[in-house]
């Protein structure tokens, strides 16, 4: 009997300025999930579905939308926190020049054991 593994609640905490656009499960199934009622102005849950008991990794896709008026160019900003159970990641990024071109990026550091 395959063992039982609850639906963890995904939590996006957002800071002043900033509002959760959409949040969509891409795997294991591609589902656009909806927030429960607003826990305040700044946090929003989203319910999930029970993960996957193989242990196959699930993707979201988070999109925010924010208001860079008074924000400075060139630091680097946090706009949200993700939390899952325990775990936690922050959604960070910078603000450039529109007029500059892209900046050239570095493919993401990968963990390694």
């Amino acid at each position: 009997m395959p063992a039982a593994v609850p639906a963890l609640p995904l939590e996006v905490t957002v800071r002043p300025g900033v509002s959760v656009e959409s949040l969509v499960q891409l795997t294991p199934e591609h589902l656009e999930l909806a927030a429960d009622p607003p826990s305040g102005p700044y946090r929003h849950v989203f319910p999930t579905l029970p993960w996957d008991p193989t242990g196959a990794a699930g993707e979201f896709l988070l999109a925010l939308r924010a208001d860079g008026t008074d924000d400075p160019l060139g630091e680097e900003l946090q706009f949200a926190m993700v939390s899952l159970g325990s775990l936690h990641e922050a959604v960070t990024a910078r603000w450039r020049d529109p007029r500059l071109p892209p900046a050239r990026t570095a493919p993401p550091a990968r963990a390694t054991r």
